[in-house]
């Protein structure tokens, strides 16, 4: 363990670092007793619902790190936050100081009188039912291409990047990213979601000519189409909701999750 803590403070400039854990069931979520079951937006108030009645009868709400002086009280199993503008982190402070604090991270937008746009990003607490997977189930995803896609996405990747003599995961990634982020959107162009219907090949095609007001699913799905060419594990993920209140409009955010062969994540 000393061992351990040595090298990670050696390298603390070259991306390692500490996280907020202490025991393995923190870590690798395997019984998620308490866990956030639902969420609603109502006007400028995030209700968070848990799977449990929450053990503190008052939190304390700190925004962004400063104190609001403002105490929130749970009502059975849930708990109204009262939100501000843009994007904030609310954190709540047990008033049992033996309790774990909750952390939540939303963006809150009022585009007019009754019609809000909201994007819950991120809780420390587990989400519904999550269960951690193994290494095993993060498929290569090449099988899901037709023989001639993978011919031409290799050919494309050689005469465009240096990606194939790279000599790690991780250089093999970023050659991807150097790539992907030269795609830019044309807002008057072709709709995304017509795009997407076309093979990922096709989507390249149409992006490299500026033909498409790219989004997340765009940009996704080209990004799994070249990690599967180069044999990087990834996933397609897809996050949706949560509803805003007053109207039935859902944010759907697309992205991409890469695991490198010593196991580091990269989001993309």
């Amino acid at each position: 363990m000393s061992a351990i803590n040595g090298f990670i403070l050696i390298n603390r400039n070259n991306g390692y670092k500490y996280f907020p854990y202490k025991t393995y069931n923190e870590i690798y979520v395997t019984d998620s007793t308490l866990f956030l079951q639902n969420l609603y937006f109502d006007a400028d108030t995030l209700q968070l619902f848990f799977s449990l009645r929450l053990p503190s009868s008052a939190y304390t709400l700190i925004v962004d790190g400063s104190s609001t002086d403002r105490i929130i009280v749970p009502v059975n199993n849930s708990i109204h936050i009262p939100l501000q503008q843009s994007i904030h982190q609310y954190t709540l402070i047990a008033g049992n100081k033996n309790q774990p604090e909750i952390t939540v991270q939303a963006d809150h937008a009022k585009e007019s009188a009754n019609n809000y746009i909201n994007e819950f990003i991120y809780c420390n607490l587990p989400g519904p039912q999550i269960k951690v997977s193994s290494y095993n189930t993060w498929t290569k995803g090449i099988e899901s291409f037709t023989k001639e896609e993978v011919k031409n996405g290799d050919e494309f990747l050689k005469k465009n990047t240096a990606a194939f003599t790279a000599n790690t995961d991780s250089g093999r990634l970023m050659e991807v990213c150097r790539l992907i982020s030269k795609l830019r959107p044309n807002l008057h162009g072709m709709k995304a979601e017509e795009a997407l219907v076309l093979s990922t090949y096709a989507q390249l095609q149409l992006a490299m000519q500026n033909k498409v007001n790219l989004n997340c699913g765009n940009y996704s799905a080209l990004i799994h189409f070249f990690c599967s060419l180069l044999h990087l594990p990834n996933r397609l993920i897809t996050f949706s909701g949560p509803k805003t209140g007053g109207t039935e409009f859902i944010i759907t955010t697309k992205f991409i999750c890469v695991k490198n062969s010593n196991g580091f994540y990269a989001m993309v």
